[in-house]
């Protein structure tokens, strides 16, 4: 394994389950700061400030007590929570620095002011053919982990247009009691049913999305065991009939902790008519995925970790993101699990400026951060990447670039 890291992977997915998912611990979220807003508007997104604020729209099942999100199903809640994200250092390249993601407010919403605020944000992006992107966030990740991480992915990815998550009632932490037969991976079993269980819920927020502002400028991004979710709602026969005539823009297959066999062979076909494209991206070097596949499926690879006998399906947009560019965690590159997508700058460039922006896929190429390989998968490569302001302010890349501007590693 590489840097022989797979009894550190252990300790990341049963003592630290924040370093494997996140970046870091969860903040405790209190209205308050400097930044207000009405019901109706967002507040202004600044990508390129020194210290930009962030909105992240949440749809979440969690159940609600006393004012504390629980591990449980509840009725479906919708908040608006803003951030403020800053590099770590005041020299940064900010596509591989740490950020600091500090919570500035939030409002709870009713499911119409919500979606009316999202579609004034997203007719307000100033890229040309905006998307929302709704993120579906992993194991072990709390709905302020979620949140975070969503705004995190946004600032990382100099993302323009509206950004979302699911938050459904995965535990906080990757522990609990033992089962029997289930020593250690009891936590994961457990998260893994509360996922098939959101799939009604994830299935209705798409119908809102679709309802408020189309289904050819909404994406929809799993990470993890968010692909389980995403899996069980796009096999739902209410959503097949809800896009089937009319396609969402994309879905983005993030590191999937998913059976290989069972997503080449049904979640594949079953998604194929539902989206313009299909985007699986994956690693070799994925301790997390590796340590599911080993330790909790008996050896079943999982559809995020890439192999050289991997066949893919049809229909299937790959991207190895082995040799991109990623942020280092608080203890540096040795101990980074490969798996968290809040850190991989060529992910969320990729995943912002090529899929959500609808850039044909060539453009990778002519970007000069990705190369095709012989099986027709794009192979990140340890490059400057491209810039995504530049990017964002001409409303997506086409395929003829002949100038691009890059930001270059100190």
């Amino acid at each position: 394994m590489h840097r022989s890291a797979f009894a550190l992977a252990i300790v990341a997915a049963l003592v630290l389950p924040a370093l494997a998912e996140s970046a870091g611990p969860a903040s405790a979220l209190r209205d308050g700061g400097t930044d207000g807003w009405r019901e109706t508007a967002a507040p202004p997104v600044a990508i390129d400030g020194p210290a930009p604020t962030d909105s992240v729209w949440v749809f979440t099942n969690r159940a609600e007590d006393d004012g504390e999100w629980q591990e449980r199903r509840g009725p479906l809640a919708h908040l608006m929570r803003a951030y403020r994200v800053t590099p770590v250092r005041t020299d940064p390249v900010s596509f591989e620095v740490r950020l600091d993601v500090r919570p500035t407010g939030e409002q709870r919403l009713g499911g119409d002011a919500l979606l009316t605020a999202l579609r004034q944000e997203l007719d307000a992006a100033p890229a040309r053919g905006a998307a929302v992107v709704l993120h579906v966030h992993g194991y072990a990740t709390s709905l302020d982990e979620a949140t975070e991480e969503a705004a995190e992915m946004r600032r990382r990815g100099g993302f323009a247009g509206p950004m979302a998550v699911f938050a459904w009632p995965a535990r906080g932490v990757g522990m609990t009691w033992p089962s029997p037969g289930r020593l250690l991976t009891s936590a994961y079993w457990q998260d893994s049913a509360a996922a098939a269980e959101s799939a009604g819920d994830l299935a209705r927020v798409l119908r809102d999305l679709v309802g408020t502002v189309g289904a050819d400028r909404v994406v929809i991004s799993a990470h993890s065991m968010g692909n389980q979710l995403l899996a069980a709602t796009l096999a739902r026969d209410d959503v097949q009939a809800l896009l089937r005539d009319a396609p969402l823009r994309a879905i983005a297959f993030v590191s999937p902790d998913v059976d290989r066999a069972y997503f080449h062979r049904n979640v594949v076909p079953s998604a194929r008519p539902l989206a313009g494209r299909l985007v699986l991206y994956g690693a070799r070097d994925d301790h997390m995925l590796r340590l599911s596949t080993h330790l909790v499926h008996d050896g079943q690879p999982r559809a995020g970790l890439f192999g050289d006998d991997v066949a893919w399906p049809d229909g299937l947009e790959v991207v190895d993101i082995t040799e991109g560019r990623v942020a280092a965690p608080w203890l540096g590159s040795w101990f980074d699990t490969n798996h968290a997508l809040r850190r991989h700058a060529t992910a969320l460039i990729d995943l912002f400026g090529v899929v959500a922006d609808n850039a044909p896929a060539t453009v990778r190429h002519a970007l000069g951060f990705m190369t095709r390989d012989e099986r027709g998968a794009w192979q990140a490569l340890d490059a400057p990447l491209p810039d995504r302001p530049w990017m964002a302010a001409r409303g997506g890349v086409a395929a003829g670039v002949s100038a691009v501007s890059v930001e270059t590693t100190p």
